[in-house]
């Protein structure tokens, strides 16, 4: 979804400017008779969780909130897999922003169904992630989405607690899947939540295993991050390239190209200072910077959609018209949800940008956690400009890590789906980067048969 590059806030201003226009309550949505619904409710002092059968009727499903602190309620929606519940992995999924619901991964990209008629009713998705998977929507941080509570997280280390709590109690409310294989996936600034919060779960795994820590062991099996912001500059250097030498073609002038060159030099100056100070100032400053000038050039000369760059920037890559399924009333009433829906909270955006999180890199605790035995993938649609998959490749072949010389040296092989080209990829001991042909931004929405084939593969230790 949107992420946390220089347009990121003018993008969350058109989806609420368009939630405010054309996503109000409707009550043509589609229901089954609420007698039929089975909404029976699970109440302890940190639960409030419903069982309805929107979305997938065919499989056992969960929703509401889960208390992660004082006042916090962490929103969720949970469906077994279609396939083996009881055997199948469990995978958590999570959208970026920061600020932005995962309930957008749910109806428009992996999830069970997509939303139809305008946002009337729902659709079964045949490529649905839980298809081979039990798959967990989460809304996080406190006051995206559904989620409601009390004080603003304003950076990923924040985050990672009270997600950890989340999950500890989810186990601990279901524990029959809490021995499963538990793989974490996500998109965008995903990129950073996810490594931050996989590390401390690897950690307090082992707390917990030496008897220093009370709590559910996580059966932690890899990371998954799709368009994932993960090395700031890395990423942002990757620009000017992607806008010569794109798979779709150049994006703008060799002129505006070599104008967005003249800034790396002072964008990697100002990003370096904030590696080395980890100040909030210092990395606001350089993460601010970089995006106004690369960034902003481009775009002030290209016209096209960062997240598509076969679009123009006048069009949305993806629908929204799930907007009106979420937030109609009687679905609200089926799955627990208690309050105003936020799509993307710029508050929250604000908060991150503010404290430097977003100019942070994460990649450090790939590296860490792939030297103890969690996978991990990173996949990339090749047709992302803010997010491309030139930056991305760029950073996971710079990556320290026990096996760094391996990954680098192993083939970049095309993959096939059904007899035709996917996309290409790159994997050793466990670390893939993989291209998916014909993406934008959110890539299960623009291939959903290669995704959850990918996916697929993924989780069963296969090769694409």
């Amino acid at each position: 979804m949107s992420n946390s590059y220089y347009n990121c806030l003018i993008y969350a201003l058109v989806i609420t400017i368009t939630f405010v226009i054309v996503h109000s309550p409707t009550s043509a949505v589609v229901l089954p008779r609420q007698d039929t619904i089975n909404n029976t409710v699970l109440e302890a002092s940190s639960y409030h969780i419903v069982s309805s059968n929107l979305c997938d009727p065919s499989v056992k499903q969960y929703s509401g909130y889960i208390k992660t602190g004082p006042g916090q309620h962490m929103f969720f929606w949970f469906f077994e897999s279609r396939k083996d519940p009881k055997n199948d992995p469990l995978t958590l999924w999570l959208n970026g922003g920061p600020g932005c619901t995962s309930m957008f991964g749910l109806f428009v990209e992996l999830g069970p169904c997509y939303s139809k008629n305008n946002g009337s009713d729902t659709v079964i998705n045949p490529y649905s992630w839980n298809n081979v998977s039990n798959m967990l929507f989460v809304d996080q941080p406190i006051d995206v989405g559904y989620s409601f509570g009390k004080g603003i997280v304003n950076s990923t280390a924040e985050a990672v607690v009270p997600l950890y709590t989340f999950l500890q109690k989810f186990l601990a409310r279901f524990p029959e899947y809490s021995k499963q294989d538990f793989h974490f996936f996500g998109e965008s600034y995903a990129g950073h939540y996810i490594p931050a919060t996989a590390k401390y779960i690897y950690d307090m795994n082992q707390r917990i295993l030496e008897k220093k820590e009370e709590g559910i062991f996580i059966n932690l099996k890899s990371l998954g991050i799709g368009n994932g912001d993960v090395d700031p500059y890395t990423q942002i250097a990757s620009y000017p390239t992607f806008a010569r030498y794109s798979s779709y073609g150049q994006l703008v002038s060799e002129d505006v190209i070599k104008q967005m060159e003249s800034y790396l030099s002072e964008c990697k100056r100002k990003m370096d200072k904030c590696d080395r100070t980890n100040t909030d100032d210092d990395c606001a400053t350089g993460f601010n910077y970089c995006n106004l000038y690369i960034l902003g050039t481009y775009d002030a000369n290209s016209g096209l959609n960062d997240y598509d760059v076969r679009l123009f920037n006048t069009t949305d890559e993806v629908p929204y018209d799930y907007l009106n399924f979420i937030n109609n009333p009687q679905v609200k009433k089926a799955i627990g949800a208690k309050s105003s829906f936020k799509n993307c909270n710029r508050d929250i955006y604000w908060a991150f940008r503010t404290s430097g999180d977003q100019g942070r890199s994460f990649k450090n605790h790939f590296g860490y956690l792939l030297d103890r035995g969690v996978r991990i993938l990173n996949y990339n649609g090749d047709a992302d400009y803010i997010l491309n998959w030139f930056g991305t490749r760029n950073w996971t072949n710079a990556l320290e890590w026990n096996h760094k010389k391996e990954f680098n040296s192993a083939p970049f092989e095309e993959w096939f789906v059904q007899g035709k080209p996917a996309g290409q990829y790159q994997q050793a001991y466990g670390f893939w980067f993989v291209r998916v042909y014909g993406a934008g931004h959110e890539v299960p929405y623009f291939q959903p048969l290669n995704s959850l084939y990918m996916f697929e593969k993924w989780i069963n230790l296969s090769s694409l």
